[in-house]
């Protein structure tokens, strides 16, 4: 059991969101550790659960933009050792950056729009399905037209899928690459009026009382959570909305019911997490079904 360092994403905190210390993490490491008989093992790596995708055979999928921003005083070639050492990886697919959806920023993302973020957390955009699929997500040419933050993470994912691309291509395991629709996101963006209280103050300080903004959720079917025998996926068709979107459900479950079978898929309305930047697979931590220690 790895005790991964703590930076709050990488950020400084503030007055609306308050600097989560992750005290009492390692006690808990510690006594899970001594439970399940797992060793505990300490590492100065700063590394959050979202921000790496491992499958059996070692090989991860990384943004490589944001573990050099979690650990500073450390390079990649210092991060990739370590990582090798205390997880048993032996390849790294190192992305260049995150979209912008997923970026911790003190404004709007893009002109009156706002979001909740990571600060690059791979689990929404890239994953593998098993050892030999890889899954990533993809935004319409035409759909990102949509919105400024779909248009700017359109060229962001598709430099991250050709860098993909061209690095499973040197692998001896072929590895077989889907590519996943991304849900309108226009289509779900919720609006607030900006008041004269304190906090709007803060979070709005930029725009006047009465004005009109925006909280857009970071969408995405990739961010699904496979349990015993049953695969959780995010679900975003509602009534009003195009057939398209619809498609893209019925699309994405009859995929993932094939890198799954035998299990159930249960569709998930995935919102009002995506509104906080995050998602089914996101707030939920698995663990090995082990005696414990002790009983």
């Amino acid at each position: 059991m790895i005790d991964f360092k703590w930076t709050n994403f990488g950020t400084m905190s503030d007055s609306l969101k308050p600097e989560i210390t992750g005290a009492g993490k390692t006690e808990l490491q510690k006594f899970i550790s001594k439970k399940t008989g797992f060793s505990y093992v300490p590492t100065e790596l700063v590394l959050e659960q979202g921000m790496i995708d491992i499958n059996k055979k070692g090989v991860a999928i990384c943004f490589m933009e944001s573990i050099l921003q979690r650990n500073p005083s450390m390079d990649l070639m210092a991060i990739t050792a370590e990582l090798k050492k205390l997880s048993g990886i032996n390849k790294i697919i190192w992305l260049a950056a995150a979209p912008v959806i997923d970026k911790i920023t003190t404004g709007p993302r893009n002109a009156n729009i706002f979001a909740s973020g990571n600060n690059g957390h791979i689990e929404s955009f890239v994953r593998f399905a098993n050892d030999s699929t890889i899954l990533f997500s993809t935004i319409d040419s035409t759909e990102r037209k949509f919105d400024p933050i779909s248009s700017g993470d359109f060229y962001i994912l598709n430099e991250n899928l050709v860098n993909l691309k061209n690095a499973i291509d040197g692998f001896d395991s072929p590895y077989q690459l889907f590519e996943l629709p991304t849900p309108v996101m226009r289509f779900h963006l919720i609006s607030d009026t900006v008041t004269t209280s304190k906090e709007d103050s803060i979070q709005y300080s930029m725009f006047e009382a009465g004005d009109i903004v925006y909280h857009a959720p970071q969408v995405s079917y990739i961010n699904f959570l496979v349990c015993n025998n049953k695969v959780f996926v995010p679900q975003y068709y509602r009534a009003g909305l195009t057939d398209s979107e619809k498609n893209k459900d019925g699309i994405v479950m009859d995929l993932i019911a094939q890198f799954y079978p035998g299990k159930k898929i249960i569709p998930v309305n995935a919102l009002p997490l995506n509104y906080h930047g995050k998602g089914i697979r996101s707030i939920l931590s698995l663990q090995p079904k082990l005696p414990i220690a002790g009983k």
